[in-house]
C-alpha cells in the first residue's frame, strides 16, 4: 500500500464511470468493502521494526471498519514474521 495513499475502491458502470459511492447497490458496496479490505492486507515485508512501526500508524490512522483491522492485524502479524525469521537467519 503506497503510504500517501489512502485505500480506495472505485466501481464503475458499464461505459467505465465511476459510480458515487452514496449511488452504490447492496452487492457493491460489498465488493467495495472486500477491495478496500484487502489492500490492508497488502504489501511487502519492510525492512526495519522502525518501518513496520511507521507504516503501522499510518495504516491505522485509515482504519474504518472492523475487517480492516483484522486485516490489518494480519498483516503487522505478517511483518513480524518476516522480521523475526530474518533476525533468526541472521543469528544462525
Amino acid at each position: 500500500m503506497d503510504a500517501s495513499r489512502r485505500p480506495h475502491a472505485d466501481v464503475k458502470d458499464e461505459r467505465g464511470g465511476i459510480i458515487e459511492p452514496e449511488l452504490l447497490t447492496t452487492k457493491q458496496r460489498t465488493q467495495r468493502r472486500a477491495a478496500i479490505t484487502e489492500q490492508f492486507r497488502e504489501g511487502g515485508q519492510l525492512p526495519s521494526l522502525q518501518s513496520v512501526r511507521d507504516e503501522l500508524a499510518i495504516r491505522m490512522s485509515w482504519v474504518e471498519e472492523w475487517d480492516h483491522h483484522r486485516a490489518l492485524n494480519k498483516w503487522t502479524l505478517r511483518q513480524m514474521g518476516g522480521l523475526i525469521a530474518a533476525s533468526s537467519a541472521g543469528n544462525g
